[in-house]
């Protein structure tokens, strides 16, 4: 199963992509041709984690989320056994995000 990540861990990683993004607008400035490199690439663990971390602020105090493996990317569920599908995209302003029937078929889409 996957590994939370702390909200310390979010913010290190956050600021890890600052700094990927950062160099990256560097090297194409410098280098005409490094324009053909890609983007770093946001990771899924860290928008999930950031959804499940802040659940309850997201969906209500009465919710609470885990990882949903092969049903949806998060679970949702709260006091009363109700519980509901997140599926969580993840994609920097650069990229072109496809919605597949999953995602569709989710409760909440992030």
């Amino acid at each position: 199963m996957r590994r939370l990540l702390t909200p310390q861990e979010i913010i290190e990683l956050d600021q890890a992509l600052v700094e990927g993004f950062a160099l990256h607008r560097d090297l194409k400035s410098r280098i005409l041709t490094a324009h053909h490199i890609k983007f770093p690439q946001l990771p899924a663990i860290l928008a999930e984690s950031f959804v499940i971390v802040t659940a309850n602020k997201l969906f209500g105090a009465d919710w609470k989320a885990t990882f949903g493996g092969s049903v949806s990317d998060i679970q949702l569920l709260n006091a009363t056994g109700q519980t509901r599908r997140v599926e969580v995209k993840s994609t920097a302003i650069h990229e072109f995000q496809e919605l597949k029937a999953k995602d569709l078929l989710a409760d909440t889409l992030v």
